[in-house]
């Protein structure tokens, strides 16, 4: 189509495409000054005079990809049908423009949307969205093309209404976008309310497409700090200090799609600081100092009103739940005191995840907790705090290591959870009544510490793992839950995606499947003195137990050919009683019971 290039300048006016597929322009979109000072203001009446509703470009719905508009900064207008662009369903490009201060409140639509965009389905790429505000979708609203590489800051989705009458805003930055929504930056974007707290989703509320690659920061919402009721993919993005101010769901709440390889850190709710009902896959992602929180409240007639904050980083959801770090999320009950030395304390279950069914597989819980206030003396009435990491999850829980929680009450890993327990690591955890276990099914085939309880095939033995005071929580080679486990058909591989069984050794009642306890399979490596490095210490370690093998009468000196295929069991025979030692050794890098010539190659291969 033709091309209209546009001086710099401010034009009050509303532009109307009219179906053909030009390209508008200013005379360099990719210039940041160009782009400021080339307006397209929508007021036509001037700023102290309230505008009529007009968009300040409308499109006719028939545009395809072909028709451009970029490198504009759109401002000043108001319309229920996207204040700066209606697109009216049609398939156009919008690129390197800046959307501020815009309005999508007005009496055009119903249900007023798209503070700067409404409608639009084709390609939304690396624009500026500040400041824009609407009942639903702030920014954006029902565009279903691709939404990517744009700035969403400080937009609003701001309920209306009065006396026994409201409207509850809907996603902060979108609304009801359906297509991709990728490698975009959501910045303190927000949704109040007006009346009860139904309305949420600080980013978005209802993107039912793909959402991957994305920054959500600091936005703010009564429910869903981030996002609400978006039931798409959510791949690949950062989740960080996002807040559901009066519900549920501080990153994510009531989503039915996968969650997978995401980030989620520092979010707050008060109940479920990462992510609340959510019924999808949710596997791969990094749960990180997330928190709930929950104060008593004080109803209308003076009386507190005592409730529990519920789910550090998941409450309530439903699903396979796998392969993901918890590390330091909170559920904490806070404290009130009122007066003539009255004192009420909230509960708090679940320091990582409270509530919820399904499969619990393959993850990690280090250091979270569940704490409460107290009333101090002389009478403290601490409130309920329960599962260090866990409350009350009805499914299965298998393959997973928990270090380092603390439930102050009971249950410093889990509390109250009914499902199977099976295939588990529990070590240092801590709570006044149950610190790894308390309630709930009896465990089977579980390393736990201090463990005097019933259940079958259970181990009380340090789990040695490679190195825990920086975090790695793999298996050294003379682990106690190496092949100690019980075959789990449904569980074929590990944290890391490493097949299981990996078979090692018999030991310690595992039924002979070959399934280790915990999150991790083991695997020998050519770190054999697991300092992090292959180097010349690991050859020197291979030369000794090569030595060994030659056996206490030799009086030889020299590793030779014959010596690298001997059995391992000549150095089983030195091994002092008391120490456990299993079948295999951390020289034998295949696990076939010998240290040979391709035990050798591979170490050398892991020097390069």
């Amino acid at each position: 189509g033709d091309e209209i290039v546009v001086a710099t300048g401010t034009y009050i006016e509303t532009l109307f495409v009219r179906g053909k597929n030009i390209h508008l322009r200013s005379t360099a979109p990719l210039s940041e000054r160009t782009v400021r000072y080339t307006i397209i203001d929508g007021r036509y009446d001037g700023p102290l005079i309230p505008s009529p509703e007009r968009s300040c470009v409308k499109f006719s719905g028939t545009e395809t990809e072909e028709c451009v508009v970029e490198g504009f900064t759109f401002t000043g207008a108001r319309s229920s049908t996207g204040g700066g662009l209606d697109g009216g369903g049609a398939h156009a490009t919008v690129r390197n423009c800046r959307f501020i201060s815009l309005s999508g409140l007005g009496r055009k639509s119903d249900y007023p949307s798209g503070g700067a965009i409404n409608d639009l389905d084709g390609l939304i790429e690396d624009n500026f969205f500040f400041e824009n505000f609407s009942e639903d979708g702030g920014a954006v609203s029902h565009c279903d093309g691709t939404i990517r590489g744009n700035h969403f800051e400080q937009n609003m989705a701001t309920g209306v209404g009065g006396y026994k009458v409201y409207y509850e805003g809907k996603g902060g930055a979108l609304y009801n976008c359906d297509g991709r929504i990728i490698d975009n930056d959501f910045v303190s974007n927000e949704c109040l309310r007006s009346g009860n707290p139904i309305g949420g989703g600080g980013a978005m509320y209802g993107c039912d497409g793909w959402i991957e690659g994305n920054r959500f920061e600091s936005n703010t919402a009564p429910s869903g700090g981030a996002l609400l009721a978006c039931h798409g993919a959510i791949i690949g993005n950062r989740f960080e200090n996002n807040q559901a101010l009066e519900r549920e769901g501080g990153a994510v709440s009531n989503s039915q799609g996968p969650i997978v390889d995401n980030e989620f850190i520092g979010n707050i709710a008060n109940s479920g600081g990462a992510l609340h009902n959510c019924s999808g896959l949710i596997s791969g992602n990094h749960f990180f100092g997330n928190e709930c929180f929950l104060s008593v409240t004080i109803g209308a007639l003076g009386a507190a009103n005592v409730s529990y904050a519920r789910g550090g980083a998941l409450e309530g959801c439903v699903g396979l739940i796998e392969r993901n770090l918890f590390i330091e999320n909170r559920a904490v009950g806070g404290t009130y005191r009122g007066g003539l030395g009255s004192c009420e304390v909230a509960g708090a279950y679940g320091g990582a995840i409270s509530g919820g069914t399904g499969t619990l597989r393959n993850n990690l819980f280090i250091q979270n907790e569940c704490v409460t206030g107290d009333c101090g003396s002389p009478d403290p009435n601490p409130g309920i705090s329960r599962g260090g990491a866990i409350c009350g999850f009805e499914g299965e829980i298998v393959h997973n290591t928990f270090v380092e929680n603390r439930g102050v009450e009971r249950g410093g890993a889990l509390d109250d959870c009914p499902g199977a327990v099976r295939n588990n690591i529990f070590w240092l955890n801590t709570a006044d009544e149950g610190a790894q276990i308390q309630n709930g099914s009896l465990p089977d085939h579980c390393l736990i510490q201090d463990w005097t309880g019933d259940g079958i095939g259970n181990i009380n033995l340090d789990p040695r793992f490679v190195d825990p005071e920086n975090g790695d929580f793999h298996l050294r080679h003379d682990s106690p839950c190496i092949d100690s486990g019980v075959l789990i058909a449904s569980v074929t591989d590990d944290y890391d995606g490493n097949s299981r069984p990996f078979v090692w050794s018999t030991q310690y009642g595992g039924d002979g499947s070959a399934y280790d306890m915990g999150a991790y399979e083991f695997y020998p490596g050519p770190d054999v003195n697991y300092d992090q490095i292959v180097d010349e210490m690991d050859l020197f370690i291979f030369q000794q137990d090569w030595l060994a093998v030659s056996g206490p009468e030799s009086s030889k000196r020299l590793v030779e050919v014959t010596d690298l295929s001997v059995d391992q069991t000549v150095w089983k025979s030195t091994t002092p009683p008391d120490i456990f030692t299993p079948s295999g050794m951390a020289t034998d890098l295949d696990g076939n019971g010998e240290v040979d010539v391709h035990d050798l190659l591979e170490l050398l291969e892991g020097m390069r």
